[in-house]
């Protein structure tokens, strides 16, 4: 019998507050890829978590100086 592939999770925490770009600063996902998350596959979710890693790394880097 065939496992089930898990579906990646969602990174959100529960705190939702877009910036002026779009992009929520609680888990780093832009709009579009918050509305989108249920409707895309592994490898984009994969994807999307990649550039949230990124976009956060940048977030905390700006706010320190």
């Amino acid at each position: 019998m065939p496992s089930k592939i898990e579906p990646v999770q969602s990174p959100c925490v529960g705190i939702c507050n877009l910036d002026e770009n779009n992009i929520c600063l609680g888990c780093f996902r832009e709009l579009h890829e918050i509305k989108a998350w249920t409707l895309i596959n592994n490898a984009q979710r994969t994807s999307i978590l990649a550039s949230v890693e990124i976009r956060a790394i940048k977030y905390k880097d700006h706010k320190k100086s």
